[in-house]
């Protein structure tokens, strides 16, 4: 009985990461030219994240997606929308066990061992599913979730080699890995100083590398980023977006930030310092009513929130590992 328990929780959270998966790519529109993209023409700052360029390029040539279309139904648009939403689907497998790992390395023990994972699909079917402005998705967006919650691992276990590794790789996906740094300052600087430093240098000096190279890849002289302050000024302004912008970590945000007080594992709150950069770069450079651009902080989101529901049930004692066991 004991071990249909335990598969029940396992088969319902692969069914709903599927279903999100395919969703996000259903539900919403590329918001650039995917074929443009594939071939390596898209607009900036789209094309410089180069990673899923080769794979949708091959996909429009592949035998196996061509055959794979018809078999997933009218939501599919063509070979692109079928890759697109097995590599989504994919990724959201990936992110329960990663998920399930960062709440493992978090104090204190878990209550409801399937309390993250549930509010990690909740925070992603909201994130990029269910809006009424902003309908987009993008090939890299839950790629670029997989490789920075790897890189918050790396971080919080301090291990240098695999951060390099996350930064060299994650950045030719998205630019967003450069808010993996602060991340990595923050969980080391007290223990390991001047390794904290090199290790940082080095992941900088990755990330430089990278980003040139992918510029000169996309053909183009600038890096297409702006500050929409006009349009983030309008979106605070008028009511009607305010719904949407709440819908940040699945309208989450504000009850986390509210509940910060039940969060005392200092690995977590180092996390959440190095992460304030992102953040702000968000602020900055996003659109706010795109709730996809803070997509790489939602599996964190989901363990913060998970850590705080169960602190606040357990009372005013302390979570103990053996009443965790019991429950």
């Amino acid at each position: 009985m004991n071990g249909w328990r335990r598969l029940v929780p396992v088969v319902v959270y692969a069914l709903a990461a599927i279903l999100i998966g395919r969703a996000t790519v259903a539900q919403n529109e590329p918001f650039s030219d995917m074929q443009a993209y594939a071939e390596g023409h898209a607009a900036m700052p789209f094309q410089a994240r180069y990673m899923m360029a080769p794979v949708l390029r091959w996909s429009e040539r592949s035998a196996l997606v061509a055959g794979l279309v018809p078999h997933l139904g009218y939501s599919t648009r063509g070979p692109e929308d079928a890759t697109m939403q097995v590599i989504d689907s994919l990724c959201m497998l990936l992110l329960g066990g990663l998920v399930l790992c960062m709440r493992r390395r978090m104090a204190p023990p878990a209550m409801f061992a399937w309390l993250a994972p549930a509010l990690l699909l909740w925070m992603m079917a909201q994130t990029f599913i269910v809006h009424y402005e902003q309908q987009l998705t993008m090939p890299y967006d839950f790629p670029a979730i997989v490789f920075f919650t790897v890189g918050i691992l790396a971080c919080m276990e301090r291990r240098a080699i695999v951060f390099l590794a996350v930064m060299l790789v994650a950045t030719y996906n998205r630019e967003t890995s450069l808010f993996l740094l602060p991340i990595w300052l923050a969980c080391t600087w007290d223990v390991r100083r001047t390794q904290a430093i090199l290790v940082a240098c080095a992941g900088l000096t990755e990330w430089l590398l990278v980003r040139m190279q992918v510029i000169r890849w996309a053909h183009a002289t600038t890096s297409g980023l702006a500050v929409p302050w006009r349009r983030n000024l309008t979106l605070v302004l008028h009511p009607q977006h305010w719904p949407q912008l709440l819908c940040v970590a699945g309208l989450i945000a504000l009850p986390m930030w509210l509940g910060r007080g039940l969060i005392e594992d200092q690995r977590l709150r180092r996390v959440w310092l190095g992460a304030s950069a992102f953040l702000v770069g968000v602020a900055v450079f996003g659109v706010w009513n795109e709730t996809r651009i803070l997509g790489e902080l939602v599996p964190l989101a989901a363990c913060t929130t998970a850590i705080q529901f169960e602190v606040y049930v357990a009372g005013p004692g302390r979570l103990t590992s053996q009443q965790a066991d019991r429950m």
